[in-house]
């Protein structure tokens, strides 16, 4: 019997889908690159096999670049979270000076197996009654993942949460 599948994913972000960063400055690229997989491990608390490298892309022509990474942190045996940042922009081939913005994006994810409906009955009902509360944990757990990921990021690029915008020439 083939199985069939319950799947239902919600935003961590409260009240948007992403978060944006923008940033103007020395090295934009090398400050993500050197330090964006140690932010998502130590603060996931995950080991190398769930974060990935999408994509890097650089043109040596005119200095543009484009950047994606995905991880996932496994909660119980039916719900994960899923991270992704992605980070586009322009720095100089000379001084290395130039701009990025960077989306985070983060969903909690659930999965749920089974054959016939019975087996989808009994789940609602236990989800209903028991799993929905834990799942909810689970959230904001994720939740604050992704804003010390946010954060982390910020203080790596030197940007506070109020001057996001300010130019930031140091490097």
């Amino acid at each position: 019997m083939e199985s069939k599948k319950l799947e239902y994913k919600d935003e961590l972000i409260a009240g948007q889908d992403i978060i944006a960063i923008k940033f103007k400055g020395n090295d934009p690229l090398g400050k993500v690159m050197r330090s964006i997989e140690g932010i998502v491990r130590q603060t996931l608390e995950i080991d190398s096999p769930k974060f990935f490298e999408r994509y890097i892309g650089w043109d040596m022509t005119d200095g543009t670049f484009k950047a994606k990474w995905e991880a996932f942190k496994p909660g119980d045996r039916w719900t994960k979270m899923n991270i992704t940042i992605i980070c586009w922009g322009e720095q100089s081939l000379k001084d290395k000076n130039g701009w990025m913005s960077l989306k985070i994006s983060a969903t909690i994810e659930t999965k749920v197996y089974y054959h016939h409906s019975i087996q989808k009955s009994l789940w609602w009902t236990y989800a209903y009654s028991f799993y929905n509360r834990h799942r909810r944990k689970l959230w904001e757990q994720y939740r604050d993942y992704v804003y010390e990921i946010e954060e982390r990021i910020r203080e790596e690029l030197g940007i506070s949460r109020k001057n996001q915008h300010q130019v930031h020439a140091s490097g």
